[in-house]
């Protein structure tokens, strides 16, 4: 007999396997029976599970429906040893070994405001009652929603309930549609540029009004009590917390509000942990002619990706973001937690959400600067965006 493999009997090797399938082969000899395989996970023994295997030379794989092997919290890779014996034919025992790639399963939630997806669908690492990545309030996508992987009304006790009380999705099970209304965002560069001056080498916050970038370019961040609005003809490095000053504000119109709109897209440093503001990412072609754009990624080195190897390091730190993100795709790529670790009904100060999205007051009062419309109706700018019940 020579070894074979070791593999998860799932898709997604997590810290918890209910199904492990190891494999051995018998290359020469007669018919043989009554195989069996002691497997041991990682160190920790858990129940052997055995089969029997008769026939002309060939393959043997020996699988457990009912095994349950907790892996270490990090993750990496878990080594598995089985030992394959044999009622007759072959009296000394197939000792094996192989290893199992062991991988966290990160998860983004939102408070205080509703998640969208224009076009696609919605999925993520969730689980029953509303576990892992959520929504504090709506769901809305153009196409599916994947149940237990993204939920909505995360924190209810009562109807609507999670994972799918405030789901709206185009697949069975929730309400489908775009209720007479198009999902997709409007073009922010057009619609907001109002005669913005000219930036410099990198993006500065600490002014008001508008301003205008050309490239690729910084933007180190800092404390502000500004309302900016900052346009980027490229992409965008943002490679510092960006932070609101000032609390407590006495009136709505004390709040500072940054808005920051690219044609391209928007590259967040690993040690970047919180956003105030509104970050919107366009394609190229919102502003002239032009392809790709319209990206935020929410680790990076500079302009450039951390390599798979070393997400785990690089991008364990948790990223707030007070406000939103808008853009034709997220790339969420931080890594902290998991969702073996992650609770029912996890609110703002759960510890283990890698990205964590808070729409508060002071996104909902604040008065971002943009275009007045018409331009000659100064009455007409809008002032503050408020909601109303019923909220999703």
């Amino acid at each position: 007999m020579t070894c074979g493999s070791v593999s998860p009997g799932t898709a997604e090797p997590t810290q918890v396997l209910n199904n492990i399938v190891v494999s051995f082969t018998s290359v020469s000899g007669p018919a043989l029976t009554g195989y069996s395989a002691a497997v041991t996970v990682g160190g920790a023994g858990v129940p052997a599970p055995s089969f029997t295997w008769s026939g002309p030379p060939g393959t043997g794989v020996a699988t457990s429906s009912n095994m349950t092997a907790t892996m270490p919290a990090a993750a990496g890779q878990v080594l598995v040893t089985w030992v394959v014996s044999s009622a007759n034919g072959n009296p000394n025992p197939l000792s094996c070994s192989g290893f199992i790639n062991v991988s966290n399963q990160p998860y983004v939630r939102a408070f205080g405001g509703d998640v969208r997806s224009c076009l696609g669908s919605i999925t993520a690492w969730g689980g029953a009652g509303g576990k892992g990545a959520g929504s504090e309030f709506g769901v809305v996508a153009a196409g599916p929603v994947t149940p237990n992987g993204f939920s909505s009304a995360v924190l209810r006790g009562i109807a609507p309930l999670p994972v799918a009380g405030l789901t709206f999705a185009n697949s069975v099970g929730a309400p489908g549609g775009n209720f007479g209304n198009g999902t997709c965002m409007p073009n922010y560069w057009s619609d907001f540029m109002d005669a913005p001056g000219a930036g410099g080498a990198s993006v500065v916050i600490n002014t008001n009004g508008q301003t205008i970038y050309s490239g690729n370019v910084a933007m180190p961040g800092g404390a502000t009590t500004n309302k900016l609005t900052v346009f980027v003809n490229g992409n965008l490095n943002i490679t510092g917390n960006v932070t609101y000053a000032g609390s407590p504000w006495a009136s709505p119109s004390a709040i500072p509000y940054l808005t920051v709109v690219t044609c391209g897209d928007i590259y967040i440093n690993s040690g970047v942990t919180e956003l105030n503001g509104w970050y919107i990412a366009l394609p190229k072609s919102a502003c002239g002619p032009g392809v790709g754009g319209g990206t935020i990624y929410t680790c990076t080195s500079g302009f450039a990706f951390v390599a798979p190897i070393n997400m785990y390091g690089t991008c364990g730190g948790v990223l707030t973001v007070r406000g939103s993100f808008s853009a034709d795709r997220i790339k969420f790529l931080r890594t902290h937690g998991s969702l073996l670790q992650g609770p029912v009904g996890e609110g703002i100060g759960g510890s283990n959400i890698s990205e964590k999205f808070i729409y508060g007051a002071q996104s909902w009062l604040g008065q971002p600067v943009q275009k007045v419309v018409p331009p000659s109706t100064a009455s007409t700018k809008i002032e503050s965006i408020t909601g109303l019940p019923p909220v999703l």
